[in-house]
């Protein structure tokens, strides 16, 4: 038994240095996402929950694995307004880099439960998945370096460990969404096709006609079937692409974000906020920030960190601004528009894929540099 179990905890330990082997990143490449996050949070997905407090009380239907479960309805509309501007200025703290890792923690457990009052209608979004790695990269170095205060550097195995859980909670989130497709979408009915469920209701009942979206009346039904049996393979996938190492698993999150991207111009549905979930595995540092010669990482960044400190205050104070006035968007301060939202959003996933292409690109020619300096008996730094 002993045997069995030392045997278990060995096969356990070697997957789980492949996962962070497969998701680590270096600090400088995550203080320059930090920024580009809170930036993006700022314009993009600003925190908006003071709505909450103004729906009827009748409405109020919680899960019952919820802490939303433990109240008697929602709460009064001024307290999801303090929550709002709490959230709000959290994510400037985040942004120019002060106790990034403590604003972090606080702002992802407040929004939990802000989202659990908004969660009570019986729909869950997908942005949960933004704040829950999020959560994860507050256990990096994602406050040291580009920061106004920084953090302290944590230890190198608690960072590892956590950009590893950030990977399984994206391939855990993809996967359920998949099985659940493939229990209603795999079958050989050609009358039938999951996805063109998803197109008609949202072509007929919400006017999604933008974009590609015509051209998919033109094509023939049961040539589209295949999209369902193609969109299932994906969202099983992510678990052998984590396990497949630092290129499969880039492979991955740009298919992903090619996939969203598809999404975007025949379901005209946005996803942007995935771009905040795939970025924290690119290599920024590679293309931005690199320190000048016999400067430090920190000073290298001095010339454009004053920019990023006004206009993240600016955003701040329009959307408190905002707030205090009665109204409130968590997207470019724009409410109900949604043409905007789609064309930004093709934007934003556009540039992500791009980046994404560029790091694996790197990541693939390192790969073979190495394996040819190893095969000559070079070392890597020569």
């Amino acid at each position: 038994m002993t045997k069995s179990l030392t045997f278990v905890e060995r096969i356990l330990t070697i997957c789980w240095q492949r996962l962070e082997d497969t998701c680590s990143n270096d600090a400088r490449s995550l203080g320059l996402f930090r920024i580009f996050w809170g930036i993006f949070v700022l314009l993009f997905v600003a925190p908006y929950s003071a709505w909450v407090g103004q729906v009827p009380q009748s409405f109020y239907n919680p899960p019952v694995l919820s802490v939303a479960f433990l109240f008697a309805g929602f709460p009064p509309y001024w307290l999801m307004l303090a929550g709002d501007l709490v959230r709000i200025w959290l994510v400037v703290l985040i942004t120019i880099g002060v106790k990034t890792r403590v604003c972090t923690i606080v702002l992802c457990l407040l929004t939990f439960i802000s989202t659990n009052f908004a969660y009570s209608f019986g729909k869950i979004g997908h942005d949960i998945l933004l704040w829950a790695v999020a959560l994860c990269l507050a256990f990096t170095d994602w406050g040291v370096t580009y920061a106004l205060v920084p953090d302290r550097r944590i230890n190198p195995k608690v960072a590892a460990r956590a950009l590893a859980t950030a990977g399984v909670l994206i391939a855990f989130a993809m996967f359920t969404a998949g099985f659940d497709k493939a229990l209603h979408w795999i079958n050989f009915d050609l009358s039938t096709s999951g996805f063109l469920n998803w197109f008609y209701s949202g072509y007929y009942t919400l006017d999604r006609k933008l974009l590609l979206a015509p051209f998919v009346l033109k094509v023939p039904p049961q040539s589209i079937k295949i999209l369902d049996f193609a969109a299932v393979a994906f969202e099983l996938s992510p678990f052998f692409f984590l396990f497949a190492g630092r290129a499969g698993w880039r492979a991955w999150i740009l298919i992903a974000t090619c996939f969203h991207l598809a999404n975007a111009l025949l379901l005209n549905i946005p996803f942007h906020i995935h771009v905040l979930v795939y970025l924290p595995f690119v290599a920024l540092a590679r293309f931005f920030g690199r320190a000048s010669a016999g400067g430090s990482v920190t000073t290298a960044v001095l010339s454009w960190r004053v920019p990023v400190i006004i206009f993240a205050i600016i955003l701040g104070l329009a959307h408190t601004a905002q707030r205090l006035k009665g109204g409130g968007s968590s997207f470019l301060f724009v409410e109900g528009d949604s043409v905007v939202r789609l064309a930004v959003s093709l934007v934003l996933l556009a540039l992500c894929a791009l980046l994404i292409a560029l790091d694996l690109t790197t990541c693939v020619y390192g790969t073979r540099l190495h394996r040819a300096r190893s095969r000559h008996g070079v070392p890597d730094d020569a």
